[in-house]
This record gives structure tokens, C-alpha cells and sequence, in this order.
């Protein structure tokens, strides 16, 4: 957006104050706002005051500022920043803002403003010479099922033509712009179709007639409603509770009315009619039956309220506020009575007991314990691993079986180099090889193009563990790039692969 500023001090007038009927108006606004936030009413005072001038002048913007106790910069950043306020004179009888917005324009709009260069001013914002008209391109007023159209002051001009806009620019140039109707200039109705309604345009059809009597009943009930034949608020209550409840029962119309009081229903043909004292009882227990089923099924329980009733439950809670075997009073019980516990807790049977040299978690330095120096350093780990828990009879399966994983790994390893060659490659022209991955297939001893071409299935497989690369060697084709850039450099790879290496 381009900068905005107030018009030159030539065409500032030397004061401003608002009118009796504006001043009105101002009250009303600074009201709407509690003690100390009248300053959110900047906004609609700067309209007020372009109303009555025409325009936003220097003088309306300190007049404002002074009112709302502001800084002067602060309404000055509000009435720059909107482009509704105009901050130089307009046309003093008619300002025309043309939709220029892609629906518009494809409607005409670039006629009109075409039309408004030669009739008014080439330039926007500049009024006629007469300085009574003045016209600006703006975007999208929100009626482009209707367009083209203007806004002049607050009102819309919608489905115009160039004609007509000609027509509403010389009544507003002879004061008749009142009298010129706004909306739609067409003829058509709000924003229905130019050539009447294309939908719903059955009357009979979509609207509910007192006779139409579907068969649930319901159309009949909305049809009196409609009709006026249920004139009062108890039958009205009835019938709408008859229209969700299943069994075509209306429940009393006061829930405060005695069970010997008449209540309503509804007969066979969905009319609402007044019960007597005796069938409106039979009713009332009829729902007071349902309403209690399904009372008790919500107020059911949750199953973490167990233990607060009567009976079994409440034995049962009883039994869970203490531990079996604990003392009570919260007092912890002794070694001595710990190890009888432990003794009566033991099953019955001949199982094996665990190692009695073993105490349990409180021995630190049990099976599955590692030195932490271990740990940072990768140490020994024969008497401090979870492997120590294997029976000696597993012992010679596990040693096979870690022997013949560290034969697979030596068998996939690749040829690598135990120090850079004066004649290593730059692999940082292999598509997917990074200056980080590039340093660590050289700390892997990865130097030249040829070493990577040789790759095997398995090797690759190698260096995706070493690197966790999960597969991006094949997925990013290294070895055959590789091994065109083995073969003759950039130029092979590019004449296999169609473009330059990275």
C-alpha cells in the first residue's frame, strides 16, 4: 500500500468543529465507551467528521485527538492506515468508488472506469473541474453476484451498465443522487436470478398446509400451530412434547401441578385434548416409571465409588483400607514380622528359590547392574549384564551366535582406508552426500568413488548401520553415481544421468 498523508496546508481549512447534529452523534458514541476508553471511538468521530467536510482535514484529526485526550500521531497512524478516509477533497457532491475486483471487471468494470476518466478526471481521486465529482478504483465491495457496481457514500450500485452509470453520475451532479434507487439497477430482486427464482417456486409444495397430515401425525400438529387452531400455552406445550416423545404422550403443562389436576394428551389423530383427573394420573406414573429408570441408571455408581454402600460392598471397602498383613495405626512393621510375612506369602510347592545371596532391589550391584564407567567406556560386561542370567548350558548357543553376527558384520564390511589418500575424490558430488554425511564417510575411511561403485548389497547395508542411514544409499542411487564419476568424472555422469553432478 502506498503511503498515505494529509492533503498540503493549501487546501487545509483554518479550523474544524462538528455541526449541532454531528456534535449529537459524538455523544452518543463517546457514551457507548465506560470513563477512560473513549479513545475506541477515534474511528467512528473520523467518519463523522468526513461526512460533514467531505473529507479527513488536518484540523478534524487534532479536533479529534483534543476530544479523546490522544496524542496527535495516534489518530493521525488511524486515519492514514484506513483507506475509507479520504485525506484530500473529493468530489463535494458525489465520491464514486469503482469495484475493480477480478468478478467485476470481467462484468465491465474496466468500461466504467474508463467511463469515469473521460467524464470526470484521468486521474483517480482528483476532482472535475467543477470540483463536484471525483471517482477511485477499490477492491472487492461484497456484491459480485451483482456486478459490476459503485458505492457512492454509504449506498451500492449494482448491475450497471456504462449508460447507467451515466445516467446516476449527472443525477448526482444536478443534487438528484437521492432520488436515484440503489441496489441492483436491473431490475433484478436482491441477489436472485436476473430472471426470477429458479428454485422453491412451488408455493403449495413448501408451504405447510393445515390439511397435509403426513402419516406420523406431525405435519397436522405444525399445520395448527401455523393455522392458529391451538390458541393456548398448555396446548402448545403439548403438542411440541408429543412431536419428540415416542409414545405420544404430552407431559403435564406445569411441572408443579398436582397429579388431581387435568393434564393433556393427544388423540389418534395427533390433537391435543384435556385428560380428566384419573387418566392423567395413569399418565403421570407412566412417566414417573421412565423418568425413575433412567434416574437410577445415571445416578448408577462408578466403579471407583465401590465400597460406599451398605452390605457386601461396604465389607468390601473395609477389607481394602488396609494391606493384608499390615499392622494397623500406620506404624511400619519390623524386620522380624516382614520376614514372617515373606515366609507365610510363599507358595506351596517345590519351585526353586532364588539365590539367597540376592536381597533384592536394595542390592545395588546385582544382576543387571553396569559400572557406570562401563557404561561411558563400553567395558567388560561378563559379570554385569543381563546375560549373566543365562544357564551355563546356553552358554555356548549365545557364544556362537555372537560369533557368527561379528563374522556376518567383517564379511559385509566394505574396503575401507586407514587414512586419507593424496588422491581422494570429492564424494560431495554423489547426489545425497552432504558436507556433514561427507565427513563421516571419511572418518568411516570412504575416500574415493571407486570404493563406493564396488559396494555391495551388503556392504551398503554396512555403511547404512555405521551411518543410520536407513536405506538412503539405495534410495539415492550412490553406487551408480559413484561409479560414473569413477569412470570419467563429471562429464560420464553427466552423460549417463542427462545433468551435472552437484
Amino acid at each position: 500500500m502506498s503511503v498515505r498523508r494529509l492533503a498540503t496546508d493549501d487546501v487545509q481549512p483554518a479550523a474544524f468543529s462538528f455541526d449541532a447534529a454531528r456534535q449529537t452523534e459524538v455523544d452518543k458514541w463517546l457514551l457507548r465507551y465506560p470513563a477512560g476508553r473513549q479513545q475506541s471511538a477515534v474511528i467512528p468521530l473520523l467518519m463523522l467528521a468526513q461526512e460533514q467536510e467531505g473529507w479527513v482535514t488536518k484540523p478534524a484529526v487534532e479536533s479529534v485527538a483534543q476530544m479523546l485526550g490522544m496524542p496527535l500521531i495516534r489518530v493521525l497512524e488511524v486515519a492514514t492506515f484506513y483507506t475509507q478516509f479520504m485525506l484530500a477533497p473529493v468530489g463535494k457532491k458525489a465520491h464514486i468508488q469503482v469495484c475493480g475486483t477480478t468478478p467485476c471487471w470481467l462484468r465491465g468494470a474496466g468500461e466504467l472506469i474508463e467511463h469515469c476518466k473521460t467524464h470526470i478526471h484521468p486521474e483517480p481521486l482528483h476532482p472535475n473541474a467543477e470540483g463536484t465529482l471525483s471517482w477511485e478504483e477499490v477492491e472487492c465491495q461484497g456484491a459480485c453476484v451483482n456486478a459490476p457496481m459503485v458505492i457512492i457514500g454509504k449506498d451500492a450500485y449494482e448491475d450497471l451498465t456504462v449508460e447507467r452509470l451515466d445516467e446516476i453520475i449527472k443525477a448526482f451532479e444536478a443534487d438528484q443522487g437521492a432520488d436515484v434507487p440503489t441496489g441492483p439497477q436491473n431490475g433484478r430482486v436482491f441477489s436472485m436470478p436476473i430472471e426470477g427464482a429458479t428454485s422453491l417456486t412451488d408455493e403449495e409444495a413448501i408451504t405447510l398446509k393445515p390439511a397435509a397430515k403426513p402419516d406420523s401425525g406431525r405435519g397436522d400438529q405444525a399445520a395448527q400451530r401455523c393455522s392458529g387452531d391451538i390458541e393456548t400455552a398448555a396446548e402448545t406445550v403439548a403438542a411440541l412434547v408429543s412431536m419428540v416423545r415416542a409414545d405420544n404422550v404430552a407431559r403435564p403443562a406445569d411441572a408443579n401441578q398436582t397429579s388431581g389436576e387435568p393434564g393433556y394428551s393427544l388423540t389418534a389423530s395427533g390433537e391435543p385434548v384435556a385428560m380428566t383427573g384419573e387418566a392423567k394420573i395413569d399418565v403421570d406414573e407412566r412417566i414417573e416409571g421412565v423418568d425413575a429408570e433412567a434416574r437410577s441408571a445415571s445416578e448408577a455408581p462408578a466403579t471407583s465409588d465401590v465400597g460406599a454402600g451398605d452390605g457386601d460392598a461396604a465389607a468390601m471397602a473395609e477389607d481394602m483400607t488396609e494391606p493384608a498383613g499390615e499392622p494397623s495405626g500406620g506404624d511400619k512393621p519390623t524386620d522380624a514380622e516382614r520376614a514372617e510375612m515373606t515366609e507365610a506369602a510363599k507358595p506351596d510347592g517345590d519351585a526353586p528359590e532364588a539365590d539367597p545371596s540376592i536381597e533384592g532391589p536394595a542390592d545395588a550391584e546385582g544382576p543387571g547392574y553396569r559400572d557406570p564407567a562401563q557404561q561411558a567406556g563400553g567395558g567388560d560386561k561378563s559379570d554385569s549384564s543381563p546375560a549373566t542370567a543365562i544357564a551355563e548350558g546356553d552358554d555356548a548357543d549365545a557364544s556362537s551366535s555372537k560369533s557368527g553376527s561379528a563374522a556376518a558384520e567383517n564379511e559385509a564390511q566394505p574396503k575401507l582406508h586407514e587414512s586419507r589418500p593424496d588422491d581422494a575424490d570429492d564424494l560431495g558430488l554423489i547426489a545425497g552426500i552432504g558436507p556433514k554425511i561427507h565427513a563421516k564417510l571419511n572418518d568411516l575411511g570412504v575416500y574415493k568413488y571407486a570404493q563406493i561403485a564396488s559396494w555391495t548389497p551388503d556392504n551398503a547395508a554396512y555403511v547404512d548401520r555405521q551411518l543410520s542411514f536407513r536405506g538412503r544409499i539405495a534410495r539415492e542411487n550412490w553406487i551408480a553415481q559413484a561409479d560414473a564419476l569413477a569412470a570419467g568424472g563429471p562429464e560420464e555422469y553427466e552423460r549417463r544421468f542427462g545433468k551435472k553432478p552437484r
